[in-house]
């Protein structure tokens, strides 16, 4: 593997992820040669083709997060737009007798023997980059985040039993085993009809914590048995869960001096013992997937939330660090504010007489965006393109070494989006900081300056 060297001379491990449309879009010479010459030498791509289609059908690129990425446009034009609605098709034919018997089904392929992707890899290769297919973990069919989701029996529930409105994510619940099943399958699929890739990227293998309902899951009947197994008082836990439910929404100010959203608990230790039960669905879930990857001779990498969001949705760094041979931690800060503001934003509606400013001050308490709290709920809004992003260095660093001390495998996946300086501050914070190399999230925002600046950064390719 070639690495390249950073400012002070270390050496680290640079990857880049491109959707498959700017293959099929820039084609994949210009595509490989303006990555060789930032020093990329991994790349993560996808398994599927973009189909345009018109204004409002289909999903929007980029995506729009839950109303807040509205903002967003593409830096680098797809066919000459920054902005356009698409759908997609398998760059592959599934092979069906993997998925024979199984609940999810992988989608009808509309394009036959297209090479696309298969010509990249290859074009890749003799360029010395490796190729990783990122998927989804938990969404079937479980190529690309917005598309496909669980039936109703395999959704994450809430401790009334109730499914979160409009979830930002669409995971399923790692409990259920038709998920595992279904992705297990994608997995020898791809792995098979693409021999040349160096791994599978799993992308949200977790319990995404977006909005403030999806930090109180899992409770799907298909956890009580595991729970069960596991030597979990799963009774105990969905009622400690329900009862920190309720608080949430009959908060005073007093409420909020705390450090941790947990710490308002009613029976602190069997929250704790939902935690724990949360992390033994995920790091079990993760382990099935890893273990089938590494049965090809090829890489697992897991993607997961910072700390202390992981705390939430369940990512164990040290226990999935020994499934994994690496763990991509997303430190992607347009969306972490944004998370304050919907768990604020929720907070408020549930109880209007809080002071917004203690409020604010105690979210950012519990989630470590920043040394010091913005003045509102406000100031954590999804950034424009040209705002820097509100999460202080102290605290991307803090969150870093938080990761790293449990997982020595940890890649930092610092994200393109947004003015050129303030990546350029983020990329350099990354490279300095990061034990196991900085991933790059995506191309559809590294436009010429801030292609010049991961030059700058990146140094020379040893």
């Amino acid at each position: 593997m070639r690495a390249c060297h950073g400012q002070d001379g270390f050496s680290v491990t640079l990857g880049m992820t491109v959707m498959p449309e700017y293959v099929q879009s820039e084609g994949a010479d210009r595509v490989l040669t303006r990555l060789e010459e930032a020093g990329i030498n991994q790349v993560a791509t996808s398994p599927y083709l973009m189909i345009q289609t018109a204004e409002g059908e289909g999903h929007r690129e980029p995506p729009i997060d839950a109303g807040s990425g509205k903002v967003r446009l593409l830096d680098r034009p797809l066919w000459g737009k920054h902005e356009l609605w698409f759908r997609t098709t398998p760059s592959f034919v599934p092979n069906l007798a993997l998925y024979e018997g199984l609940r999810y089904q992988p989608p009808a392929c509309n394009r036959v023997a297209d090479t696309v992707l298969a010509d990249f890899i290859s074009a890749a290769g003799k360029r010395g980059i490796e190729v990783y297919f990122q998927v989804m973990a938990a969404i079937p069919p479980a190529l690309r985040v917005q598309f496909g989701g669980p039936e109703v029996v395999d959704q994450p529930c809430l401790p009334d039993g109730s499914t979160p409105a409009k979830p930002l994510s669409k995971n399923a619940s790692l409990a259920s085993p038709e998920i595992l099943a279904y992705t297990q399958a994608l997995t020898h699929d791809l792995l098979q009809q693409y021999p040349g890739i160096a791994g599978i990227r799993f992308d949200w293998p977790e319990y995404p914590c977006y909005h403030l309902d999806t930090v109180f899951t899992d409770f799907n009947p298909q956890v009580e048995p595991l729970a069960a197994a596991g030597g979990f008082d799963f009774a105990a836990i969905q009622s400690a869960a329900a009862m920190l439910y309720t608080k949430l929404q009959n908060l005073s100010d007093a409420d909020l001096a705390g450090d941790s959203l947990f710490d308002l608990a009613g029976e602190p230790g069997a929250i704790r013992d939902w935690l724990r039960l949360k992390q033994h669905l995920v790091s079990h879930y993760n382990a099935a997937l890893c273990a089938t990857v590494k049965g090809y001779g090829k890489e697992a990498i897991l993607h997961a939330f910072p700390p202390p969001f992981s705390e939430m949705t369940g990512f164990d760094f040290a226990a999935n660090s020994a499934h994994a041979d690496a763990i991509g931690m997303k430190l992607y800060t347009m969306h972490l504010p944004m998370i304050l503001q919907h768990y604020g934003r929720q907070l408020l509606a549930w109880n209007p007489g809080l002071d917004e400013v203690l409020l604010t001050a105690a979210l950012n308490r519990w989630l470590d965006l920043g040394d010091e709290p913005l003045s509102s709920l406000d100031a954590y809004a999804y950034p424009t393109p040209a705002q820097a992003h509100p999460v202080s260095g102290g605290a991307q660093v803090r969150k870093i070494k938080a990761a790293a001390e449990r997982a020595p495998n940890i890649q930092v996946m610092t994200h393109t989006y947004g003015p050129a300086n303030d990546f350029a501050k983020r990329l350099q914070l990354a490279i300095e900081n990061s034990p196991g190399g900085v991933w790059l999230n995506r191309y559809a925002y590294l436009d010429d300056q801030k292609h010049e600046h991961v030059q700058a950064q990146s140094g020379r390719v040893s």
